[in-house]
């Protein structure tokens, strides 16, 4: 499916995506745990693993199912514009849908490159400050309405 800017989640998409994330909106929720390698037997050498909780499965499921992700565009300028919000989660309280769009994306994309690094998203608190964000956009006094072209 490909989630382009014009294919912007609905209000109802957003709503369905705040719902899914509801589980793990506690300080205390479980997100997963790493898994060490097995020392021996035919798993003997496997790298480290995340395995997340099922809530966050059914989150990230969500996020796909509701046009929350977009299609990864691996250049630097895409890069440089999501560490920005990365480094500064607070910036994330007055973005655009977009860039919530673009700072989930990356961290469900880097998951498959680093194990963990979701884990280390919600650490920070960029996933908690980014469903925070999204919670605003999906009422009804919000516009949801694509970035401007020039971020």
């Amino acid at each position: 499916m490909d989630h382009n800017i014009a294919e912007g989640p609905t209000l109802a998409d957003i709503h369905a995506v705040l719902e899914a994330f509801e589980p793990l909106t506690a300080q205390s929720a479980d997100i997963g745990e790493f898994t060490a390698p097995a020392i021996d037997g035919p798993d003997a050498g496997d790298d480290m693993w995340f395995f997340y909780a099922d809530e966050v499965i059914d989150w990230i499921q969500a996020l796909h199912d509701h046009h929350m992700t977009l299609d990864f565009q691996g250049d630097h300028e895409w890069e440089l514009f999501v560490r920005h919000y990365v480094g500064d989660p607070m910036l994330l309280e007055s973005v655009d849908l977009e860039t919530i769009r673009k700072v989930l994306t990356d961290a469900l994309r880097w998951e498959g490159e680093v194990p963990g690094h979701l884990m280390a998203m919600f650490d920070q608190g960029v996933i908690h400050a980014a469903m925070r964000r999204l919670r605003v956009l999906g009422e009804p006094t919000e516009t949801v309405a694509p970035a401007d072209a020039t971020q």
